[in-house]
C-alpha cells in the first residue's frame, strides 16, 4: 500500500481492506498488523477497530470457515503424495502382459494408478498396415486438419484454433519426414478419424471385450506427428486408454494429490514444463515426484483420472486415445471440477 501525506488519515481502501483480510486469513499476529498499519499512518486504535470489523463480517467468518477445510483437505493430498512418493512405481509406470480384465480394473483403474500393457492390441490390423507411407497411399490426396505453427507459440494449446491448418495428406507426410519438431501435428481435437473418407480406418482396430466397451472404437482419438512433437503438461476429467500404434513416445505423469504444486488453470493446463522443470518459476515442483513411461509400438498406456501426463514424441508416431468409455457394468466416472 501507498503511503499517505504525514498528519493526513488514510483511506481504508479495497487495497487495503483485501491486504487485511489476507493478513488475518494468513495466521499473521493482531499486533503485527497494527505495526504495519501505524507504519502507514493509520493510529493503534483505528488499525484494531478495523481488525475487529473485519473479523466480525459475515463473508470473513464464512472465508475462516471455508479456508479451515480448504487447509485440511491440503494437508491430506499433502500426506498422501508423500506417502505416493516411497512406492516404486513413483518413479517408473509398471509394464506387463495383459491381465485379466479384473485385474486391470481391480488393481489400477479403480486404485486410480497408471499400467502399461503389452500384446493387448496384437490382433489389430493397424499395427502392421498403419505407417505414413500407408496413408500416403490410401488417401495421399484427401485433406486433413493439422495443428501447425506452434513452435513459436508457448500457449499454442490454449490458442488452438489459431493453428489450425488444412493440408493433403501427401502433403503433410512430405513435411513430417523433413523436419523434425512441434511445428506440424494431427491432434485429437483435429477429428481426422470423424471424416467420412478416413472411417475405414477404424476397420484395422479391433474391440478389446472386458476392457473397451464396443462403443470406443467409433470414437477413437488420432495422435499423428514426427518424432519432437510435445503435448504440454495437463490432466484429463475422465481415464483414458491411450495405444501407441507405431513409434514411441515418452510420457512424464505427476500423481493427482500433487494438484497445488501444479500451477494448473481451470481447465486443466499446466505452465510446468516437465521437459525441464524451471524451479525458480515453480519452486512448489522441487518435491514433487515424476513417473515416467515410454510407451511402444502395440503397447497401451493407461491414463487414470486426474493425472497430470506430458507427451513427447521419440520418432515419427501414430497413436490412438480411448476416452472415458471402459468396458464396466457401472458408469464411467468424470472429474466434474469447473
Amino acid at each position: 500500500m501507498d503511503g499517505e501525506h504525514p498528519g493526513t488519515p488514510p483511506a481504508f481502501t479495497t487495497q487495503w481492506q483485501e491486504w487485511l483480510a489476507e493478513s488475518l486469513l494468513s495466521g499473521v499476529a493482531h499486533d503485527e498488523i497494527v505495526t504495519v498499519m501505524r507504519q502507514r499512518g493509520f493510529t493503534p486504535e483505528v488499525a484494531r477497530q478495523l481488525i475487529a470489523t473485519q473479523e466480525g463480517a459475515t463473508a470473513f467468518r464464512v472465508a475462516h470457515r471455508l479456508l479451515g477445510e480448504h487447509r485440511k483437505l491440503r494437508s491430506l493430498t499433502d500426506a498422501l503424495s508423500d506417502q505416493w512418493s516411497q512406492s516404486p512405481q513413483a518413479k517408473a509406470v509398471p509394464v506387463m502382459d495383459p491381465p485379466d480384465p479384473e485385474t486391470f480394473f481391480e488393481h489400477f483403474y479403480f486404485a486410480n494408478r497408471p499400467v502399461v500393457v503389452r500384446g493387448l492390441v496384437d490382433r489389430w490390423p493397424a499395427l502392421h498396415k498403419w505407417s505414413p507411407d500407408y496413408f500416403v497411399q490410401e488417401f495421399g490426396d484427401a485433406v486433413i486438419e493439422i495443428s501447425a505453427d506452434r513452435q513459436g507459440d508457448p500457449r499454442f494449446e490454449e490458442n488452438f484454433l489459431a493453428h489450425r491448418r488444412e493440408v493433403t495428406v501427401r502433403e503433410f507426410v512430405a513435411h513430417i519426414m523433413a523436419d523434425e519438431g512441434n511445428d506440424r501435428y494431427v491432434v485429437a481435437r483435429n477429428q481426422m478419424l470423424q471424416r467420412p473418407v478416413f472411417r475405414r480406418l477404424l476397420d484395422d482396430i479391433r474391440h478389446l471385450p472386458g476392457f473397451l466397451a464396443p462403443v470406443a472404437l467409433g470414437h477413437a482419438k488420432l495422435w499423428f506427428g514426427p518424432a519432437g512433437t510435445v503435448t504440454p503438461l495437463h490432466h484429463d476429467d475422465s481415464n483414458i486408454l491411450f495405444v501407441q500404434i507405431r513409434g514411441s513416445k515418452l510420457v512424464r505423469l505427476v500423481e493427482p494429490h500433487n494438484l497445488p504444486c501444479l500451477y494448473g488453470d481451470r481447465s486443466g493446463r499446466s505452465p510446468v514444463d516437465l521437459g525441464g522443470v524451471d524451479l525458480t518459476r515453480f519452486p512448489a515442483m522441487r518435491d514433487v515426484p515424476v513417473t515416467e513411461a515410454t510407451v511402444r509400438g502395440g503397447e497401451a498406456l493407461l491414463l487414470p483420472l486426474g493425472w497430470w501426463h506430458w507427451v513427447a514424441s521419440l520418432e515419427t508416431s501414430i497413436s490412438l486415445s480411448f476416452v472415458g468409455a471402459f468396458d464396466l457394468s457401472g458408469h464411467s466416472t468424470s472429474w466434474r471440477y469447473a
